[in-house]
């Protein structure tokens, strides 16, 4: 763990009192961020998700569908994956499970040099069984890093993966007999590559490197596949992988001090809620943003989010009518935090069109992979391959669309009236392979989606806002009818999409102007025959 106090010392009989280093003062050590007993019952949650972090198969590297309930914990930390056949609940031959750390920013950067990943497994080596304990990149493919991989075989493979692969292959006759450790140590070499060892039983094997590894956070995942590369047939009764004592460890230096605070703070109001956005920090040892508001102009002011790592963030918790006041600081690794922002304010108004869960936050627990069980959001039948996941330019959820499946659409209570006017904004972002996005506003038609208005925007690796407006009395077709937002990704392929932060503005025709006109100057009276 991190010491950042000199402790007590005994040498040679005279006693040295704790010193407490002072602060930002240059320092380094080991941090454990995973622990050994994170498998035990009660860690399990605070440390571990089941499944992959993208969903619960993996198309390409085996043929079993995961399930939480193919995963389970004894008392003494021992995680048992059971891999089954057949599977009647999809149309994967088996069913098995996965776990993934909930720690996905494992990196090497200027102030995290090393890190350290081992852990205990007793795997199946027979035909047609696919266990592994890898390393993969939490937002990009490459990097990946094969600590435990076995096909078929009592051979395992030791990988990395930054573009071509590399791999040393030893053989484990007792590989699912006996506990052995599979670790490997990872270092950093220069600006961009690493170094890693790979070790069974703390007995170096192998060194490779890894190229462009530096600044590409990792998550950790535990898992056993079937088929494909393992060979078949695959085994008809029950398969079992053992684990134990997964420890995660990084080597990590506090040198720079305390952070910069964000700079250039907005606030934007909607129907309430306030969008904030913020400069980027680009200091090798960010860690997170935290939030504060305030209903008092320069404070005092309550924390009211932390860890965000994307600089924007969505306050739903705010009511209509009422000002508020906001500041955000910047935490380091070393957990220092910065002087606050400059202060900026927000009134949310009702000029918005309510959209139901506009920045997919709800449920926000888990990834949904079928829009039918994303609040507010509808998709036709076939959806196999979208929905929500973690990430998102506010940093929480994102919508995504897969360019195989159909539209996604909601539609609002708002019933359209002549006169108005109105802009839909959404952000959006290849996240692998995409091209564009496909926005519109339709209105319903006695069940019947009809466009009023939509455009296809070319989109960028970077999330970007696109707008999209609409005239009423262009479309006359539309008045008395309800507003309906569609999203989809306009292609037909396997790539994908994200979608966040959905807002619908009524930018004319909405709220009355209450001001009375001002009273008529410069009166004169003429008489005349009978006239005045």
């Amino acid at each position: 763990m991190k010491i950042r106090t000199v402790g007590i010392l005994y040498l040679m009989g005279v006693v040295f009192l704790a010193v407490t280093l002072l602060p930002n003062t240059a320092w380094a050590d080991w941090e454990t961020v995973i622990p050994e007993d994170s498998l035990l019952p009660a860690n399990f949650d605070t440390y571990w998700n089941y499944n992959y972090g993208w969903g619960d198969t993996h198309d390409g590297a085996g043929e079993a569908k995961m399930y939480p309930e193919q995963v389970s914990i004894d008392a003494s930390g021992i995680v048992t994956i059971v891999a089954e056949t057949p599977d009647p609940e999809s149309t994967y031959p088996y069913r098995s499970g996965a776990i993934h750390s909930k720690m996905k920013m494992l990196r090497i950067d200027d102030n995290v040099t090393e890190y350290d990943v081992k852990g205990e497994f007793k795997a199946p080596t027979i035909t047609g069984t696919w266990p592994a304990f890898w390393l993969t990149g939490s937002w990009n493919w490459p990097p990946e890093i094969d600590i435990l991989e076995f096909k078929g075989s009592t051979t395992n493979h030791m990988n990395t993966y930054d573009g071509q692969w590399e791999s040393y292959k030893p053989s484990i006759p007792d590989a699912w007999d006996v506990w052995h450790e599979y670790r490997c140590h990872v270092t950093k070499l220069n600006a961009t590559d690493v170094a890693i060892d790979f070790y069974i039983d703390g007995v170096l094997l192998d060194t490779q490197i890894g190229s462009n590894f530096v600044w590409e956070p990792m998550v950790v995942i535990v898992n056993l596949q079937m088929l494909d590369d393992s060979g078949t047939p695959g085994p008809t009764e029950p398969t079992y992988y053992y684990a134990r004592n997964i420890v995660v460890q990084r080597y990590w230096t506090d040198a720079l001090g305390t952070p910069s605070a964000p700079l250039n703070l907005e606030a934007t109001p909607g129907n309430a809620t306030v969008s904030l956005s913020w400069d980027a920090n680009s200091e090798s040892d960010f860690s997170h943003y935290k939030v504060y508001r305030s209903t008092t102009p320069g404070g005092a002011y309550s924390q009211i989010a932390t860890n965000l790592t994307a600089a924007a963030y969505t306050d739903t918790a705010v009511t209509n009518d009422v000002t508020y006041y906001y500041v955000v600081t910047t935490v380091d690794t070393g957990s220092n935090e910065s002087a606050n922002s400059t202060e900026a304010s927000a009134t949310p108004v009702d000029l918005y069109v309510a959209i139901e869960n506009p920045s997919f936050e709800l449920p926000g627990t888990t990834k949904q992979t079928n829009w039918g069980s994303v609040p507010g959001w509808s998709s036709d039948a076939g959806t196999v391959d979208s929905g929500v996941e973690t990430g998102g330019s506010d940093g929480a959820w994102q919508g995504y669309l897969r360019g195989s499946d159909p539209a996604v659409w909601q539609l609002t209570d708002h019933v359209l009236a002549a006169g108005e006017s109105f802009d839909l904004s959404v952000d959006s972002k290849i996240t692998w392979l995409g091209t564009g996005l496909t926005m519109a506003l339709y209105y319903d038609n006695g069940g019947s989606r009809v466009t009023a208005a939509s455009q296809q925007v070319t989109l960028t690796s970077s999330w970007q806002e696109y707008t999209l407006t609409l005239n009423v009395d262009d479309v006359p077709g539309s008045i008395g009818k309800k507003i309906g937002i569609l999203l989809d990704s306009p292609t037909t392929g396997a790539d994908w999409i994200g979608v966040d932060n959905v807002v619908l503005l009524k930018t004319s025709g909405g709220t009355p102007d209450t001001t009375p006109p001002a009273a008529p100057t410069g009166l004169t009276a003429t008489a005349g025959n009978g006239t005045v």
